[in-house]
C-alpha cells in the first residue's frame, strides 16, 4: 500500500526541519497506546542510523529496526526495514518551505502480510491522525 499524508504547518521551514532532525521528537507525535520506545545509538537523523522501535500492546510487543536510508540536510529523509506484522516500510519525511509555513510530506510504501493489511492501514491512518494534532498543537 502507497500512503501520502500532507500537512501544512505555521512555522519556518528551519524549524521544523531541525524539530524532525531529533529522533526524540517521534515520542512526542506518536499516540500514548500503544506506548513507543525508541533504542538509538543517537539521537540525530543521519544516513545509516540504526534504530529499535517497540510498540507495547501489554501482553504483546511489536518490535523492528529501522535504518535511515537517505537525508537530504533540511529536506528530507527516508527510513526503512523489513519483517514483522508492517512487512516492507519505506517512509519518507519531506519539507517545504511555503508562504505561511512549511510543507509536511509524508510518503509511505508498506506491504504487510495479506491476513493483517487491514489493520495496518487503519493504524497508519489513525497514526497520522494523532500526528497531525500533535504537530499542529506543538508549531501553534
Amino acid at each position: 500500500m502507497n500512503l501520502v499524508f500532507r500537512q501544512q504547518i505555521p512555522a519556518p521551514h528551519a524549524t521544523v526541519a531541525e524539530f524532525f532532525s531529533d529522533t526524540r521528537n517521534l515520542l512526542r507525535i506518536t499516540p500514548p497506546w500503544p506506548r513507543l520506545s525508541l533504542e538509538a545509538p543517537s539521537t540525530a537523523v543521519v544516513e545509516g542510523a540504526e534504530y529499535l522501535l517497540k510498540f507495547d500492546f501489554g501482553p504483546a510487543v511489536l518490535r523492528w529496526r529501522s535504518r535511515i536510508i537517505a537525508v537530504t540536510q533540511g529536506r528530507s529523509f527516508t527510513d526503512a526495514s523489513r519483517g514483522g506484522l508492517l512487512g516492507e516500510w519505506v517512509h519518507t519525511h519531506s519539507f517545504t518551505p511555503e508562504a505561511g509555513g512549511t510543507l509536511l510530506r509524508d510518503d509511505v510504501l508498506c506491504r504487510p502480510p495479506w491476513w493483517c493489511a487491514p489493520f495496518v492501514r487503519v493504524g497508519i491512518h489513525l497514526m497520522f491522525l494523532h500526528r497531525k494534532r500533535a504537530l499542529r498543537r506543538i508549531f501553534s
